[in-house]
């Protein structure tokens, strides 16, 4: 017995309405706020003069009257939510995670709960130039630039500097591996040796690795956890290979991917970020 044509046409919506729902549910995106708290009323009566007055909500507006308005402002974000949250308590003395979901969600909570506002600076150095610089960017004089670094570095009053370097000895006399199998070799070198490398590593560089050796992209991820433990410092000295300078460079100047193995970072210099 056949259905009739009304109810065909409500069970076939139901239908319809229930795949929807279904497709809607599946490729929902899982919501995650980030909340940043403070109560203390010295770190909010700071935070308002050094950034909120600035802003273009109080301009040509009376100072006492912009630090009550934000504080009715601060009011209106004291709502509790039941939902995924990282909630950050007077500028990372203490944290409130709540629901974390997924990978993503989790990188978040893992990225907010390593870095800081303190001011600080990151110094950036290559290693001195080498008599195998002097032959091509593979190859690696070392002792007057360390002398000259160092002098450099007294000079600044830097407090609590902490000095960071590799374990390859041309980064260490001055304060990775990155070409594998071409490590000692010029530019050149590779070309006539390894004609067909050169070619793939001029397509993409950033995601060209040498043979046994590593490319731009494992070289990201493998200095994550530096980069992190970077964020949690204050003072820090970085000397290092070129390749690494340009990971940091590229990952603090928020520069795309594409731009990373092309980041300037010459000799005998120091940079400093802020």
């Amino acid at each position: 017995m056949e259905a009739p044509p009304m109810l065909e046409r409500v069970q076939r919506r139901r239908c319809d309405s229930t795949v929807e729902l279904s497709i809607e549910q599946k490729h929902r995106p899982l919501v995650f706020f980030v909340e940043s708290i403070c109560d203390d009323p010295d770190i909010i009566a700071e935070n308002i003069q050094q950034v909120k007055l600035g802003s273009p909500d109080y301009v040509d507006r009376d100072t006492e009257e912009a630090m009550q308005d934000f504080a009715q402002r601060i009011e209106c974000y004291e709502a509790t939510y039941e939902l995924s949250y990282i909630k950050i308590f007077n500028v990372g003395n203490r944290y409130l995670v709540n629901r974390v979901q997924d990978h993503i969600q989790s990188r978040i909570v893992y990225y907010l709960m390593n870095i800081h506002v303190t001011p600080r600076s990151i110094y950036l150095s290559r290693h001195g130039e080498s008599e195998l610089n002097l032959l091509g960017p593979h190859r690696g004089r070392l002792r007057p630039y360390a002398r000259a670094l160092a002098g450099f570095i007294e000079g600044q009053n830097i407090s609590d500097l902490k000095v960071w370097t590799s374990h390859m000895k041309r980064t260490i006399q001055t304060a990775e591996a990155l070409g594998g199998v071409c490590e000692d070799l010029t530019y050149e070198e590779i070309q006539e040796n390894f004609p067909e490398e050169f070619a793939l590593r001029d397509q993409d560089k950033y995601r060209y690795r040498y043979p046994k050796g590593e490319s731009y992209e494992d070289m990201v991820h493998r200095l994550e956890p530096v980069i992190m433990e970077l964020e949690r410092q204050e003072n820090v000295l970085v000397v290092c290979h070129q390749a690494v300078m340009r990971c940091l460079l590229a990952y603090f100047l928020d520069k795309p991917a594409e731009d990373l193995p092309y980041l300037r970072c010459p000799l005998h210099t120091v940079l400093k970020l802020t």
